[in-house]
């Protein structure tokens, strides 16, 4: 089997990038022991890496039982740009703008209350071109834009809350901002999210948001599971079904969404407290929530 050259050696910077963010502070040796990679290579990459700012050096090991030189640590640099996240919702557009290590550097929230998807791009560029120039080494990185709906090979295929007319957020943003852009559903990248920042090494997550709809991330052998066309985790497409209620009218049923998002609880609980309820974004009143 021939194997591309260029191709072995970007798998390889990934897995040695992937190794520093994972376990740094570690040293050249520790990755080479970790991945099965030679040493030479594994020196080669992270040196290339120490160039272009992407790792930087955090001192010698003072836990090598070795005499001599100790082996120098590295670890993920996490100043090397900044990444837009954008989540858009039915009432709500939030931005979160953060370091590579998911530090925030600025937060912002806007009632959109279903507007039409160009006044709501229009209002994602106005906040991205309004941000301060952060402290990072090369600005920004990467945007992504969380939806609620079903997503398949970054196109929106459904989505309940807001109508996006076929547009193509993705290029759109991508030739705008000359940056890589992710379009995913809101749970999956909350499922990532654990992933990558869970201070356990988790292999199997389902991670469950409960908004405006309800929807869940699964992540099986550390791979994000999408199903069938990304519908896999669409809990509130769900039909739910009484015990009472004729198989002819299932086209009628409640669904999921209907009887346990956010507002559907929320409504529930104010019937229970007999409290008359208005709801205004991601706000009401009546019955103190937020």
């Amino acid at each position: 089997m021939i194997i591309n050259k260029d191709i072995m050696r970007d798998n390889n910077e990934r897995s040695v990038l992937q190794a520093v963010v994972n376990h740094g502070p570690i040293s050249r040796n520790e990755i080479s022991k970790l991945l099965g990679l030679n040493k030479v290579t594994v020196s080669d990459i992270v040196g290339n890496f120490i160039d272009r700012q992407l790792v930087l050096s955090s001192g010698e090991s003072h836990s090598s039982s070795t005499s001599g030189r100790k082996p120098e640590l590295v670890e993920y640099n996490s100043s090397y740009g900044s990444v837009i996240n954008f989540t858009i919702s039915g009432h709500e557009l939030e931005m979160l703008v953060t370091k590579f290590d998911g530090r925030t550097l600025e937060y912002s929230m806007t009632e959109i209350n279903k507007l039409p998807i160009k006044d709501i791009i229009s209002k994602m560029e106005e906040l991205i071109d309004q941000l301060p120039q952060f402290d990072v080494v090369n600005g920004l990185q990467a945007i992504s834009i969380a939806i609620f709906g079903v997503v398949y090979n970054g196109e929106i295929i459904i989505s309940p809350f807001i109508d996006f007319e076929d547009f193509d957020l993705v290029r759109h943003f991508k030739d705008r901002y000359s940056v890589p852009v992710i379009l995913e559903n809101e749970a999956n990248l909350a499922a990532l999210f654990e992933q990558d920042f869970s201070k356990q090494e988790l292999q199997n997550i389902i991670s469950i948001g409960i908004h405006e709809g309800i929807g869940a991330g699964i992540i099986i052998n550390t791979r994000l599971y999408t199903g069938n066309y990304g519908q896999a985790g669409e809990i509130g497409r769900i039909i739910s079904r009484e015990d009472n209620q004729d198989r002819k009218q299932l086209a009628k049923l409640p669904s999921f969404n209907s009887q346990w998002s956010q507002q559907a609880l929320i409504a529930k609980a104010a019937l229970i407290k007999k409290r008359s309820i208005v709801f205004t974004s991601n706000v009401c009143s009546g019955l103190q929530c937020s």
